[in-house]
């Protein structure tokens, strides 16, 4: 059964047009919360980098400093599901919003008794955007819908995508150069040892 049905409710135009001005400030409040959030956790970010190579400078600090990458990689990986969470909140709000620009008519031929000078983009088949309506016709289920704009490339969400992976691959080499080059690894190894002793003589 679809959205439309003659068994349906009955929504007035009024009610139409406030439940869109609703949804509309729903969509730009997702739209702007991932802005923010994104931009909060890539200074973050961008601070550890910049902490890691200034500290880099002072021996007592080098071996400590794997802690700064390795925490940035848990923002990287925690910043990626907000992420997503509010890029999809975006899209869903963007279904509704299409539903009702439906209902109220934007993608419909507008009737008028008397055409003054040239219309403006005459060759448009109606008031809202002919790309939207082709693409959303495509579609009979909303959430397929919402799949598909996550995946693709040519969107905020994707490029945020991105900008964090890249973050988390500088982590893992920062990681990975700290264990090796600052002796990281043989605090590591003889912790390790302490332990497998501890567990040893415990045992026995």
């Amino acid at each position: 059964m679809s959205w439309m049905s003659p068994i349906g409710i009955d929504i007035s135009t009024d009610r139409l047009e406030i439940i869109y001005e609703q949804v509309k400030e729903e969509r730009r409040f997702w739209f702007d919360k991932c802005l923010s959030y994104m931009n909060f956790y890539y200074t973050i970010n961008i601070t550890l980098f910049t902490g890691y190579f200034l500290a880099n400078n002072f021996e007592k600090l080098q071996k400590m400093l794997v802690i700064m990458p390795v925490l940035s990689l848990f923002i990287c990986a925690y910043a990626k599901k907000i992420n997503r969470i509010c890029h999809k909140q975006f899209m869903e709000n963007t279904i509704i919003m299409i539903k009702l620009e439906y209902l109220l008519g934007l993608y419909s031929k507008i009737k008028v008794s008397d055409v003054k000078g040239t219309i403006p983009f005459q060759n448009d088949e109606f008031i809202g955007v002919g790309r939207h309506y082709q693409n959303m016709i495509t579609y009979k289920d909303s959430s397929q819908y919402v799949d598909d704009e996550l995946k693709e490339k040519n969107r905020s969400y994707a490029y945020n995508t991105k900008a964090l992976n890249y973050m988390a691959w500088v982590c893992f080499f920062l990681i990975i150069y700290g264990i090796v080059s600052n002796g990281t690894i043989g605090i590591v190894i003889t912790y390790l040892k302490e332990l497998f002793s501890f567990f040893i003589k415990s045992g026995s």
